[in-house]
């Protein structure tokens, strides 16, 4: 994969203790932050602006790798329902802080066809 080829997804989440279980939204995002990134040109999207269905059974078993393992599809899916980048399209997403795969996104309701080609980082 080239270097242009790579789309960055920005997801922010609360930190530490047990996964966050009220979605995240521009009213507990730093504003600053999120205006700098607009004014770079970013499109910053976050997982309370959009309505979908990510099965329990399936983020308990990305867990199980680690949290960011159920981050990282999340939000490449996300992206894919905003319009953000294209289904199909390998990309590069970060989940958390400490976990990046190569996948090709889809939208939520084609989630089986979801596929991870490579883990490039995540905690022991």
């Amino acid at each position: 994969m080239r270097k242009n080829e790579v789309s960055r997804i920005l997801s922010w989440r609360q930190q530490g203790g047990s996964p966050p279980t009220k979605l995240i939204g521009r009213d507990s995002f730093p504003s600053d932050l999120l205006g700098r990134l607009e004014a770079e040109g970013h499109q910053v999207c976050f997982s309370k602006e959009l309505d979908y269905e990510y099965p329990e059974l399936v983020k308990t078993a990305y867990r199980r790798f680690c949290e960011g393992m159920k981050v990282a599809p999340e939000i490449a899916m996300i992206a894919v329902e905003k319009g953000l980048i294209q289904e199909g399209m390998e990309i590069i997403s970060v989940g958390k802080w400490d976990t990046a795969v190569v996948l090709t996104p889809t939208r939520f309701k084609d989630f089986s066809e979801l596929k991870i080609s490579e883990v490039l980082c995540m905690p022991k």
